[in-house]
């Protein structure tokens, strides 16, 4: 089950309540929108999906508690590329204390595009919640993605943090 929401009144509440003195983690953007969302459950008939990447850093039980889509960044250690998706939390910072150099590289516009496409075909409307685009090129690709579908069901957030 996805949240209804008013995306006009959503957004108003969301810069409303955003401290502009004090700088949010990418963390407690994506739990404060989803608090936003949750505020609206019986207001309307829309239904706003809400995706991440994993910047955000969620669990899995997380992100299925709170119904959230994650699209995984790729991790790299030296020539090893694993989905973020398949590397639990214990596994990366194993990895990390032996010794090794994790980096990362955005997810593709077409695991954007992926995702958009699902929602749009479930009729809902979708936010994208992502990581600064000032150290990241991972909103570019959701840009690209949503300028691939001719929808105005796609938001995209940049974070700034």
């Amino acid at each position: 089950m996805q949240y209804p929401l008013s995306s006009a009144n959503a957004e108003l509440f969301f810069f409303a309540n955003i401290d502009t003195n004090r700088k949010l983690s990418y963390n407690q953007t994506v739990h404060l929108m989803n608090n936003i969302i949750l505020c609206f459950i019986n207001e309307r008939k829309i239904y706003m999906r809400i995706i991440v990447d994993s910047a955000a850093d969620f669990t899995r039980e997380e992100l299925n508690q709170y119904n959230i889509f994650c699209v995984p960044m790729q991790v790299i250690f030296g020539q090893e590329s694993i989905s973020a998706a398949a590397l639990s939390p214990d596994t990366f910072w194993q990895r990390l204390l032996s010794g090794e150099i994790a980096k990362t590289s955005q997810p593709s516009p077409d695991a954007f595009l992926f995702e958009f496409e699902a929602a749009q075909a479930d009729g809902e409307e979708m936010i994208y919640i992502g990581v600064s685009s000032s150290i990241s090129g991972t909103l570019q690709s959701a840009t690209i993605a949503a300028s691939m579908l001719d929808s105005n069901r796609i938001h995209i957030v940049d974070t700034l943090s």
